[in-house]
């Protein structure tokens, strides 16, 4: 079972059946995130920006909330090792270690 939540044109909210229990159902978002790589990629040529007020990254929704959900998005070193992790780089405008 799919109930369709919530849905733009970058980004879909579902509740799904589990594929191991079909008495749970499991809330999935699923984002477009190729225009917030090109948005960075945009912001990283500009390159101009207050060096007291870096641009550090574009996080994706759905990053932001599976972090509120499992508890890191009030973690300041989770955050950061997120940040810092060179698999989120091409979501990193600034590259200096935050």
């Amino acid at each position: 079972m799919k109930t369709v939540l919530e849905s733009t044109a970058t980004t879909a909210k579902a509740l799904v059946s589990d594929a191991h229990d079909d008495d749970r159902l499991v809330h999935v978002t699923q984002q477009e995130v190729a225009p917030i790589i090109d948005f960075v990629k945009a912001r990283q040529d500009h390159g101009k920006w207050d060096p007291e007020m870096k641009p550090v990254a574009e996080i994706p929704m759905a990053i932001v909330e599976q972090m509120m959900r499992d508890g890191r998005w009030n973690d300041p070193a989770a955050i950061k090792r997120w940040l810092n992790d060179p698999q989120n780089d091409c979501f990193r405008i600034w590259r200096g270690r935050v």
